[in-house]
């Protein structure tokens, strides 16, 4: 089982990808939140396989870390991001896609939890903003798990 952790703004994003319902702290459900159902990461040792089961955290490694669920690995691949051209290269190969229309990049960003391309560029300069070079890394994307093993 491989484990990531993630900032607390797509906490509830990732409750709505796994098909998990979001309540405020007044216990009153969120409405219309964009389902994350796949994460960037820049290479590492080990990323998480296709088959393999996912945990989700937010704040690991803090006082206040908490598991925000569970899913199933269903696709890792290489990844290419420039943001300031646009540009997204998925894949590798002749599995490679390049995601260079407005619309396409704005669906690419939607599926990482955010309203927008412009979105995700902005969040992508506030984190990475004193390394904007080329980004390099993998894809890593999941389903929810079936009501039996989420039990």
């Amino acid at each position: 089982m491989v484990a990531y952790s993630f900032k607390r703004r797509f906490v509830e994003p990732i409750r709505a990808g796994l098909g998990l319902q979001n309540f405020n702290q007044f216990g009153v459900e969120i409405p219309d939140v964009r389902p994350k159902r796949q994460t960037i990461r820049a290479d590492r040792r080990r990323h998480a396989r296709p088959g393999e089961m996912l945990q989700f955290y937010c704040a690991m490694r803090t006082k206040s870390c908490f598991l925000i669920g569970r899913a199933h690995c269903v696709d890792v691949q290489p990844i290419y991001i420039e943001v300031e051209a646009p540009l997204v290269i998925v894949g590798e190969g002749k599995q490679r896609h390049r995601i260079t229309t407005k619309s396409e990049l704005n669906e690419f960003a939607r599926a990482d939890g955010f309203g927008s391309y412009e979105e995700f560029g902005l969040f992508w300069y506030e984190e990475h903003h004193d390394t904007m070079n080329d980004f390099y890394g993998v894809i890593i994307k999941w389903k929810p798990l079936s009501a039996e093993e989420a039990a």
